[in-house]
């Protein structure tokens, strides 16, 4: 019997694939679970809209990913800190403190990756990853306040 599977089974499948099992198989075990439904012509042209859907969702995410890759690069952000006489920060900036301060100016949701807190005056360049592989590089400006 042919079925579509609704969950990953080991030795089996994935999830909303089609498969080729036995009768019995299908009958007493699968469908009474809720694992798999049986593979009907309307069934699998639901399959066949879903995937083609999931398709489009996933290249329009991409697509919005590299676009906000594509507006932060070379971007400058300035962080301004308090400093002591001898130019010593009091405090440092996070990956988080960059995520936040990129979403405030410009909308976007990133994730930054630092190695360690910066935690000197200057410019630092950061990583940030903008979803769906697309990544770019933004400059940390960090000023006296």
């Amino acid at each position: 019997m042919k079925i579509i599977l609704l969950k990953d089974m080991k030795n089996i499948g994935k999830r909303d694939e089609v498969r080729e099992v036995p009768d019995g198989y299908a009958r007493n075990f699968l469908i009474p679970n809720g694992l798999a439904k049986q593979a009907s012509a309307s069934a699998l042209n639901a399959l066949g809209t879903k995937k083609a859907d999931e398709a489009a969702h996933k290249r329009l995410a991409k697509q919005k990913a590299e676009a906000a890759a594509q507006k932060l690069s070379g971007k400058t952000f300035v962080f301004r800190l308090k400093t002591g006489d001898k130019g010593e920060l009091f405090g440092s900036v996070s990956s988080r403190n960059i995520e936040e301060k990129i979403l405030k100016e410009e909308h976007e949701t990133i994730a930054a990756t630092l190695p360690k807190h910066i935690k000197e005056l200057g410019e630092n360049k950061v990583r940030v990853n903008c979803g769906e592989g697309a990544e770019t590089e933004v400059t940390i400006r960090i000023v006296a306040d």
